[in-house]
């Protein structure tokens, strides 16, 4: 599953809260990667790349590293990754390759909240494993608010 898309396209704050359901890992992308991304995704021809694809371990060792420090074997890796989820997978072979220097991998304790409604949006995410909670705010009537859920992701 992924979140966070709405505000980063249309440049307004959080329409919801999401909190760690669970301990959850999440790939991450800035504002600025993931508009390039979408217009990258819709001006180009997809391609199948036909090897096989490495671990969530093997990819999360990867994206320990920060971007401008993984190897050529690294990118590689983590774009064969990207080519095996939904997400990514009809992205061509070189979109790929250019989103492995800029997608960051994030891990939150179940409890911690993500982002509260009204937060800018700044990041999008791709949860890898674990579940969130998307939450939205309510006014009552004591002049205090509260969260009701409404869906886990």
């Amino acid at each position: 599953d992924t979140f966070g898309e709405l505000a980063l396209m249309h440049n307004e704050p959080r329409s919801a809260s999401i909190f760690a359901y669970t301990t959850t890992e999440f790939l991450t992308l800035d504002r600025k990667s993931y508009l390039h991304l979408m217009e990258a995704a819709n001006s180009q021809k997809h391609g199948q790349i036909t090897t096989m694809a490495p671990t969530m371990k093997q990819a999360c060792k990867v994206l320990s590293k920060p971007g401008q420090e993984r190897s050529y074997e690294d990118v590689d890796l983590l774009a064969r990754f990207l080519g095996e989820l939904q997400l990514f997978s009809k992205l061509g072979w070189q979109i790929r390759m250019d989103l492995c220097q800029c997608i960051t991998l994030e891990t939150m304790p179940s409890g911690r909240v993500v982002f509260l409604q009204g937060d800018p949006g700044d990041k999008y995410y791709v949860i890898l494993s674990g579940m969130v909670r998307l939450d939205v705010r309510s006014d009552n009537k004591d002049g205090t608010y509260s969260y009701k859920p409404v869906k886990k992701l």
